[in-house]
């Protein structure tokens, strides 16, 4: 059983899987942070259509984050993705981008100082 082209996307109809997800969050250092998710899912297709042999499939992301000097609350983004196996077709991809956050000018300064500075001059 392939997986089936709909108007959504592809999706499989498989029910009786297992799978595991695992996913690491980190800092190298020099402000750079990452992030990683590895997927493994092992399928034996439904209980109508078993699979001859069970279907296997793994995931994997890895993406590298820097804050970008030149524009505050930014960061430079390059990520890769990879899925190979047997129920969806082998595809990798890879991107680089910049990313913003847009939002208050002193988005610096913690929420309880932000506060204070606010209320301060008020007399009740």
């Amino acid at each position: 059983m392939a997986p089936a082209r709909t108007d959504e996307g592809f999706f499989t109809k498989d029910n009786l899987l297992s799978a595991v997800h695992l996913g690491l969050d980190g800092s190298l250092g020099q402000g750079y942070t990452f992030n990683g998710r590895f997927t493994y899912l092992h399928s034996n297709g439904t209980p109508e259509s078993l699979y001859a042999r069970a279907k296997q499939q793994v995931s994997l992301l890895l993406e590298l984050r820097k804050p970008a000097w030149f524009l505050k609350g930014s960061e430079l983004l390059a990520s890769g993705a990879a899925d190979f196996g047997d129920v969806y077709p082998q595809s990798w991809g890879f991107s680089i981008g910049i990313r913003k956050s847009w939002g208050f000018v002193d988005e610096d300064i913690p929420e309880i100082a932000r506060y204070r500075l606010k209320y301060r001059s008020r007399r009740w």
